[in-house]
């Protein structure tokens, strides 16, 4: 649903594009795929999103590529708008030539497996000099039959899945989600503090790196579905999640809503949303390995994914605020 690519700075110089203008409009491609359901690896912890700047800052205008130049800034800078260029931990050795990229992207991939990683023709050829049984699926040279591989056909196509409501699924589908978000948004107005093992999960999960945990926020939004007191529910929300917060380091906020009855909105439907993206589900969280059934789940965009984040803003929510409460590390 959510892939990682790393993509090798040889393939942004502009003589390679120039050799084979159609290699820049199959980057192009790549890029705005990857800014709606994907993520792009900043290598060398912000050193790859340097290089590639002045690599695309070197291409001759006058070849008359620079529209496919602008193009890729553009998608560079939506993606990172995007917070969809992730950085990976530094190198112990700074990249002096395109196989060192290669090198610090297979560090990574060691480490978490990358979707692919994509790199250029002469330095694919490199390394399999270097290295003959060099054999791994997930390098892709770019190239014009790129778009026919199977990766592309899942980044191109896999915007919804159906998954069982499951400890095995939700963590399979919830780890690239979560990998390198800061901040988590849970909304399911009818999700029991006793069967929320998804909370559970996503305290794992969230900022989960290969090499370290970025700690984070996670916002928990509930309604009331059995009419309990509002005091009843502080009680047994803050209990659930202070040991959450102790163990894992996140900050929890926990929020009780209710819908008015002016209001024509109906406080119904369950999102996960990051600072990264947004997930809408068609059924609760809850999480039932007893007897799991399906759900499915479907990406949102990134201006629907704005819009809900605003629907759960305490200062302009449609719905009304019964309780909060904050619950940090102790």
């Amino acid at each position: 649903m959510l892939y990682e690519f790393a993509i090798t700075p040889d393939v942004f110089d502009g003589a390679m594009i120039n050799s084979n203008p159609e290699l820049g409009r199959i980057l192009i491609q790549i890029l705005r795929q990857l800014s709606i359901n994907g993520m792009l690896a900043d290598l060398h912890k912000g050193a790859w999103k340097k290089e590639v700047r002045e690599r695309i800052g070197f291409s001759d205008s006058a070849t008359g590529l620079k529209v496919e130049r602008d193009v890729i800034l553009q998608l560079l800078n939506r993606l990172d708008d995007f917070k969809r260029l992730v950085r990976h931990r530094r190198s112990s050795s700074k990249p002096m030539e395109d196989v060192d990229w290669l090198n610090i992207a297979f560090e990574s991939h060691q480490e978490i497996p990358f979707d692919a990683i994509i790199l250029g023709q002469k330095l694919l050829m490199t390394c399999k000099q270097n290295d003959p049984s060099l054999n791994d699926p997930a390098l892709i040279e770019l190239d014009t039959q790129v778009l026919n591989t199977r990766i592309w056909a899942n980044l191109s196509s896999t915007q919804s899945i159906t998954l069982t409501k499951s400890d095995s699924d939700y963590q399979k589908y919830l780890a690239p989600i979560l990998r390198h978000a800061k901040m988590l948004h849970l909304v399911d107005p009818y999700i029991r503090f006793d069967s929320s093992r998804v909370i559970d999960i996503c305290a794992k999960l969230m900022g989960k790196r290969s090499h370290d945990v970025l700690f984070g926020t996670i916002h928990i939004h509930t309604g009331n579905p059995n009419s309990e007191s509002v005091a009843t529910l502080y009680d047994t929300w803050t209990h659930r999640l202070q040991p959450l917060a102790n163990r894992y380091k996140h900050t929890f906020n926990w929020y009780l809503w209710e819908k008015p009855r002016t209001e024509p909105e109906r406080f119904h439907n369950r999102y996960i949303l990051t600072d990264q993206c947004g997930i809408f589900s068609g059924d609760s969280f809850e999480c039932m390995n007893y007897a799991p059934s399906s759900n499915d789940w479907a990406l949102l965009n990134e201006e629907r994914r704005k819009e809900r984040l605003r629907d759960f803003d305490p200062e302009n929510s449609p719905f009304k605020l019964l309780k909060d409460a904050e619950i940090k590390p102790s």
